[in-house]
């Protein structure tokens, strides 16, 4: 009898990561194939701490971008189709494998109180500006 709850227990747990894990999926897809603003990067670092941060990080195992408030993330300018330019974060992997420079196209979305940028890919959606 007990062997029946135990399993029943199991089982939900495991109906439950599931979900979990699918809907982080679903809104990882969401936010590089519907980006909520798209534009340009204009400037990597906040006070132009970095100009050319390919050139200084080329290797991702020698990766010296240190940690801001325990999450690991570089800070850019983006300037958006509408003229206004924004403050947000990359993952300094994504400047490497994605070979992000000034002057590419990126989309920005906001989660929580954090913009986080990614490069536009072939599938999304608002390659247009609005």
């Amino acid at each position: 009898m007990y062997v029946d709850y135990i399993n029943l227990i199991n089982g939900g747990i495991l109906v439950g990561l599931i979900l979990l894990a699918f809907y982080f999926v679903v809104m990882n897809m969401r936010t590089f194939l519907l980006p909520e603003h798209v534009g340009h990067v204009v400037a990597f670092g906040l006070d132009g701490e970095a100009d050319n941060v390919l050139g200084i990080y080329k290797d991702c195992n020698s990766c010296q971008i240190s940690e801001n408030s325990g999450r690991l993330a570089f800070p850019i300018k983006i300037k958006l189709d509408d003229k206004s330019v924004v403050d947000a974060e990359i993952s300094p992997c994504s400047l490497c494998m994605d070979k992000v420079k000034v002057g590419d196209r990126v989309g920005v979305t906001t989660v929580g109180s954090r913009c986080i940028a990614q490069k536009l890919g072939k599938l999304t959606i608002r390659h247009n500006s609005d």
